[in-house]
């Protein structure tokens, strides 16, 4: 599973660690891949309007999301603007202390959050020996994809020599976030009609950018049935298989145009209204 860091996030000094540590790439959250682990600061991720859709993708197997601190600068405000998840943070007031070797032991003494919440999960190893969370995740089964939120700071200059271990940790996460599903890719079987033909000599002839004009132009001349030829179903699919475009016919259409019977009808008809 490729592994991405948030375009923002990857353009600090935080986010140029984590990329180099982890072999990582940047992303866009407003494109999402397919598959993968993503890594977001939480106080980016507060701040987003496509909040909910970022969730929505971790629903699918496959996808982790991690949130990183730092999170808001109020220990105890909810992670999530619309209530997914019951998490917020808590100031570590207590002496923190990982397992002896352990990603959580190196980071212990610059954690200074702590999570709280009842909703998700979480293993032996994401909690301190004091009991106090420092990783908690949810996946609505056992074969959907993964959210994460930990307050251990990743991007820490304390594991420069330590990627292995932050690696053996996120690979837990990966292992358990299901199987990405192959993406299948829709091969086109659409075929040019004749009445196809008739609607991009329309649009050639009188130079029009949308079928409201094809259709005001050819009440003056009445020289196409527009109903028999089903412009209304037909021109959205000559949009979509790149036969028109915004500004009228397409280089792809004028290519079909002109090698098929019609394209000398259109000339005439184009020279005719100029």
């Amino acid at each position: 599973m490729s592994i991405f860091v948030e375009a923002k996030l990857a353009q600090n000094r935080k986010g140029w660690f984590l990329c180099n540590l982890l072999s990582a790439d940047g992303f866009d959250a407003q494109s999402l891949p397919d598959a993968g682990l993503l890594m977001m600061t939480g106080e980016d991720f507060a701040l987003r309007a496509y909040q909910a859709e970022v969730q929505a993708w971790t629903a699918q197997p496959g996808r982790v999301l991690l949130l990183l601190p730092p999170f808001s600068d109020d220990s105890d405000q909810p992670l999530f603007n619309n209530k997914l998840l019951d998490w917020h943070l808590t100031a570590n007031t207590q002496e923190n202390i990982g397992s002896v070797g352990s990603l959580a032991s190196l980071l212990a003494s610059e954690t200074e959050l702590a999570l709280v919440g009842t909703d998700g999960d979480s293993l032996p190893e994401h909690s301190f020996e004091n009991g106090q969370l420092h990783t908690r995740y949810f996946r609505k089964h056992t074969n959907s994809g993964m959210l994460v939120a930990t307050c251990l700071p990743l991007w820490s200059i304390t594991l420069l020599d330590h990627g292995a271990v932050v690696k053996s940790w996120l690979r837990w996460f990966i292992e358990h976030a299901g199987v990405a599903q192959p993406v299948v890719t829709k091969h086109s079987t659409f075929e040019l009609s004749a009445g196809d033909l008739n609607l991009l000599v329309c649009a050639f002839g009188f130079g029009a950018s949308n079928l409201e004009r094809v259709i005001e132009s050819n009440k003056k001349m009445a020289l196409f049935d527009l109903q028999k030829l089903m412009a209304k179903e037909r021109w959205p699919l000559l949009l979509e298989h790149g036969y028109l475009d915004k500004q009228s016919l397409s280089a792809k259409g004028q290519e079909a145009l002109e090698g098929s019977p019609y394209w000398a009808y259109a000339q005439a008809l184009k020279s005719q209204l100029l």
